[in-house]
């Protein structure tokens, strides 16, 4: 599946997958899913075999920031809050 997804992608641009950016991958993303109308499930193994292969980005490297810590309240005896220990 990688060196076919790789294939449509460069062949889809008509350019080698060196020469493709991140703009191309979102471009192709919007065609597989709007003209091909594959599943979504479906373009994202296309998009992450692209990503990987041609543009040399593994899927850890475009994870949002880690969410911060979430701080949990507690009630007291008189109904205020107050921090969790």
């Amino acid at each position: 599946m990688t060196h076919h997804a790789i294939e449509q992608f460069a062949k889809h641009f008509k350019r080698p997958p060196d020469r493709l950016t991140l703009e191309h991958l979102r471009a192709y993303q919007a065609y597989l899913l709007r003209e091909r109308k594959l599943g979504p499930r479906t373009v994202r193994l296309h998009v992450a075999h692209a990503r990987f292969a041609a543009l040399g980005l593994s899927p850890e490297e475009e994870k949002p920031p880690p969410i911060r810590e979430v701080v949990r309240l507690r009630v007291d005896d008189e109904g205020r809050e107050i921090q969790a220990s």
